[in-house]
């Protein structure tokens, strides 16, 4: 999984992508840049994640997938900015930990795989539904 994230430029990646029927997601390591702050985060591998919503709070931003990469489509999706996730570490350990802004975006994004759903899903509207290109073009001015 950790490979084909990797190979494909992704920031996460959930276990039924690469046709696994486990629940497993990887998210990359994500860099100060991506984070927007001073700490990086580490690969991160978590078997089993359950999650919880700590914030009212909801924040928008773009989302891409890497299950319709083809496709390169985009969108603003709407998600909970801080949540509680637990679960299980790469090696069988207990996981327990808090994850705000892009970090917990990408967990969310991750465990909608599980769930069968892709960021498509969670769109209220179509209104930013783009191409990659044209987002760049046209949005990010």
């Amino acid at each position: 999984m950790i490979e084909t994230m990797r190979d494909q430029n992704g920031v996460g990646i959930a276990a039924p992508q690469v046709g696994i029927s486990k629940k497993i997601i990887v998210i990359a390591e994500l860099t100060k840049k991506q984070l927007g702050s001073e700490n990086t985060i580490p690969l991160t591998v978590i078997i089993n994640p359950v999650l919880e919503f700590i914030s009212d709070s909801y924040e928008t931003d773009w989302e891409g997938c890497l299950s319709i990469a083809y496709a390169n489509l985009h969108a603003q999706v709407s998600r909970p900015s801080s949540i509680q996730v637990s679960g299980l570490d790469r090696y069988g350990q207990p996981l327990e930990f808090e994850a705000s802004g892009f970090f917990a975006r990408v967990i969310q994004h991750e465990i909608d795989h599980l769930e069968g759903k892709v960021f498509l899903d969670r769109l209220k509207d179509n209104k930013t539904l783009t191409h990659k290109l044209e987002r760049q073009i046209y949005w990010e001015k």
